[in-house]
């Protein structure tokens, strides 16, 4: 559990998880999730895949995992790392939660293992609730009919907000951007339908994203079942690195959440979010008593836990 007090990650070790926002009275899940440790298909799932290729392949052990490659994950006091090793790509995805903003960055570092240089296509996608959990159970499909949905290039960003029902609802929006990027970057594009991204009949394991489909207005058309997908295109040189951050943030008032995506646009801003959710989580670990070697022990013995005691 990553967490800023407002601001929520739920990590598991194979990729899957839930962004929650709350404030005051309200609890809003950003992103759908059901708590089903045998499918796991919910979550901010990232892919890749190189150009030409049929088959995306996830960075983490779900939902799409390459069958030769080596996955990892490190639980960290503030953060959550995950690695991905190939013949031809190794890849590393650092989640963290802002302390100071209700933001969530991961850090996807991409090295190619070859001697010629690589064009990749890499996909964050995760399926947008924006509502009260128990309600998105009860009725998802209800609850997709107010979702909307909204492209700004000029911030890499997909907005989205939830329309409210009824007179004095309050009114969530979060936004799905491009924040930091030290690559050489050849396209940024999104994808607002779940259909669109998985592709007919298929299932996370296989997706076949396709031609996102948009109005008169450019606005994308999310198909009453949204997700918050960004496809970026990147060529990476021989033996080189690219670095892409990827960021989602939440906000009841838009302006705010522009601001935030302004912010987070800017590297130096992503460097001290990362930074000082390191000497926080320190301060803390110190405060309670317990050394680096403790706090692992505790990881492990929770994660037992979890998966061991009964409902």
């Amino acid at each position: 559990l990553l967490s800023n007090g407002r601001y929520s990650v739920t990590l598991r070790a194979n990729g899957a998880g839930l962004s929650r926002w709350s404030q005051h009275h309200m609890r809003h899940n950003i992103s759908r999730w059901r708590d089903d440790l045998l499918r796991d298909q919910y979550g901010t799932f990232i892919y890749v895949r190189p150009d030409g290729a049929a088959s995306l392949h996830s960075l983490t052990s779900h939902p799409a995992p390459h069958p030769e490659w080596r996955y990892t994950a490190r639980f960290l006091a503030d953060r959550v790392q995950f690695n991905a090793r190939g013949k031809d790509l190794e890849t590393s995805t650092t989640v963290l939660v802002s302390p100071e903003d209700d933001t969530e960055i991961r850090s996807v570092v991409l090295q190619n293992m070859t001697d010629a240089p690589v064009i990749l296509e890499v996909i964050s996608c995760f399926e947008v609730v924006l509502a009260d959990a128990r309600a998105d159970e009860a009725h998802p499909a209800f609850s997709n009919l107010f979702i909307e949905t909204s492209w700004h290039p000029e911030w890499r960003a997909m907005v989205m907000s939830r329309r409210p029902r009824l007179h004095g609802e309050s009114v969530l929006s979060a936004a799905h951007f491009l924040a930091e990027a030290d690559a050489d970057i050849l396209s940024v594009d999104c994808i607002a339908d779940r259909r669109t991204f998985l592709g007919r009949n298929q299932e996370r394991a296989h997706p076949q994203p396709g031609t996102q489909l948009w109005t008169d207005e450019r606005t994308p058309i999310n198909g009453l079942d949204p997700v918050a997908c960004l496809r970026i295109r990147v060529r990476i040189p021989a033996r080189g690195v690219a670095r892409l951050g990827f960021a989602t943030a939440a906000a009841q008032d838009r302006d705010d959440l522009v601001a935030r995506i302004d912010k987070y646009l800017q590297p130096m801003h992503v460097e001290r979010a990362t930074r000082m959710a390191a000497t926080l989580a320190q301060v803390r670990l110190r405060d309670l008593g317990i050394d680096v070697e403790e706090n692992a022990a505790l990881q492990d013995l929770t994660t037992a836990l979890l998966y061991s005691s009964a409902r």
